[in-house]
């Protein structure tokens, strides 16, 4: 059984390692080598982490299979786009690659959604690489649609996804 709960600063490690560990098995025919060996391999990666989990305008939560953590999601308003008020950005939803297709993924964007909508926002936009055909067809199947805005990050094209929230 999965259950999601907010992150605490304890969860720091955890958090750090959930993301470096999918970040390796999701992102390495994607990223340059040394690019993601940089990324995931940071000194000061907990310390961010630890940031991030103090900072109140930052949401992250933390699914366990058991007493095992096994994935992540957080958010935070949408900062880059001025015209689309009451936007929240899906910053990370990584589950550990022994959970894909085991349900964490889903249960931690249900759960975020329903924090999103609880705090107002209407649309949800979130950052894809071109090249991840698994998260793609994961977001679609959510119902997120492109919105025509791409960018590079890390040597890879990014494409944006939105989601129009029903109240």
């Amino acid at each position: 059984m999965i259950h999601v709960t907010k992150a605490a600063p304890a969860d720091a490690f955890a958090v750090a390692e959930i993301v470096s560990q999918t970040w390796r098995a999701a992102y390495s025919e994607i990223i340059p080598k040394d690019e993601l060996e940089r990324f995931v391999t940071q000194p000061n990666r907990i310390e961010r982490t630890e940031m991030r989990l103090a900072d109140p305008s930052w949401y992250c939560y933390i699914a366990r299979a058991g007493e095992e953590p096994c994935g992540i999601v957080s958010f935070c308003a949408c900062t880059e786009d001025e015209n689309r008020p009451g936007c929240a950005m899906l910053r990370q939803l990584f589950a550990l690659p022994q959970y894909w297709d085991a349900g964490v993924g889903s249960a931690l964007l249900k759960h975020a959604l329903t924090e999103i909508r609880r705090q107002g926002y209407s649309t949800v936009a979130l950052w894809v690489f071109e090249q991840n055909a698994r998260a793609r067809r994961f977001y679609e199947k959510h119902h997120f649609a492109l919105d025509g805005t791409s960018d590079e990050l890390m040597g890879a094209i990014v494409l944006r996804y939105r989601l129009e929230l029903s109240t």
